[in-house]
C-alpha cells in the first residue's frame, strides 16, 4: 500500500492524523483535498459514478475486493413522469475518472 486517503471530521484532528501515519508507515496519509477534491464532496462523487455505472451497465465493484462472485451493476435508473434524455451506453468498461474543476 503506497497511499491512503482519509476524509471525514477526522482529518481536522492532528492527533488522529499522526496516529493513522505512525501505524501506516511507509505508506502516505493524504486527504481528498489534497487532490484538489472537496472532501465533504466525496458522497457526491461516489453517487455520481455509481449512477454513471449504472446507466451504461457497468459493474459498480471489483469481485477481488468485495468477495463477490461477480462484479454486478450497482443502481438501477428508474425515470420519473418526465422523458429522460441520456447519453448512448458506453461500450468499454472506463480505465480512469477524472475530475475538472470548472470556473463556472
Amino acid at each position: 500500500m503506497a497511499e491512503v486517503l482519509a476524509s471525514g471530521g477526522g482529518v481536522r484532528n492532528p492527533a488522529l492524523m499522526e496516529r493513522i501515519r505512525d501505524r501506516i508507515l511507509p505508506a502516505r496519509l493524504g486527504t481528498y483535498d489534497d487532490l484538489g477534491l472537496a472532501g465533504e464532496a466525496k458522497e457526491a462523487y461516489l453517487f455520481a459514478l455509481i449512477g454513471f455505472l449504472a446507466w451504461h451497465g457497468l459493474p459498480g465493484s471489483v469481485p477481488a475486493c468485495t468477495g463477490a462472485r461477480r462484479a454486478p451493476v450497482a443502481g438501477r435508473i428508474t425515470p420519473g413522469h418526465l422523458p429522460l434524455d441520456l447519453p448512448e451506453p458506453a461500450t468499454t468498461v472506463p480505465r480512469s475518472l477524472r475530475v475538472v474543476a470548472s470556473d463556472a
